[in-house]
């Protein structure tokens, strides 16, 4: 039980998932995890995977609800300063009659699709700045000791302890290398 870690959500998407660019560990990275008794979600993932594909399955799948919310928030707010007079327009001309012009909102074309954008991407980055941390994950590099052999050994002996305390698995499988990796099949295999 003392060798169940888990690392914030936050921490392992902050910047852009610098911390998915490769494997090497250190004390640094451990030490991003801290010892929890349960574990919000298992990431399985394949290090021959580029980080930015990573990053951005992971965000698709822990930030998209806030991006929408953020960008109907964002819709919201445009269409009742529009409707108040209080957000510039472009004036079209009516077509069933001469010389009438009607009012189109252009914020909400030009704001929607960046605060969406901005929210899908930098969510966590925003949260770390708020010092929200985000929920417990598992990710093998910083919750496995990668400089003391003997720590990584019982880490990697006990892998089966964090699958059966994780509440969910995220597979991110970005493509079929994922299921040729020994780790990566007993992961969801363990998870079952």
């Amino acid at each position: 039980k003392e060798l169940l870690r888990a690392s914030s959500l936050t921490s392992v998407m902050r910047w852009q998932g610098h911390i998915l660019k490769n494997s090497t560990g250190s004390a640094f990275t451990f030490g991003l995890s801290r010892e929890v008794s349960r574990i919000n979600t298992f990431l399985s993932h394949n290090w021959s995977t580029p980080r930015r594909k990573k990053f951005l399955g992971l965000a698709h799948h822990f930030n998209i609800s806030v991006a929408q919310c953020g960008g109907f928030l964002t819709m919201a707010l445009i269409a009742v300063l529009t409707a108040h007079g209080c957000a510039p327009t472009i004036q079209q001309k009516i077509s069933d009659t001469e010389g009438e012009e009607e009012g189109h909102g252009i914020l909400g074309r030009i704001l929607v699709y960046p605060v969406f954008m901005i929210l899908i991407l930098f969510w966590r980055d925003l949260e770390a700045l708020l010092g929200i941390r985000g929920a417990d994950v598992f990710l093998d590099k910083t919750c496995i000791h990668q400089v003391d052999d003997s720590v990584k050994q019982r880490g990697i002996q006990k892998l089966p302890a964090f699958l059966n305390n994780s509440k969910y698995m995220l597979a991110l499988y970005t493509d079929s290398s994922y299921l040729t990796k020994m780790w990566t099949v007993y992961e969801v295999a363990a998870f079952l």
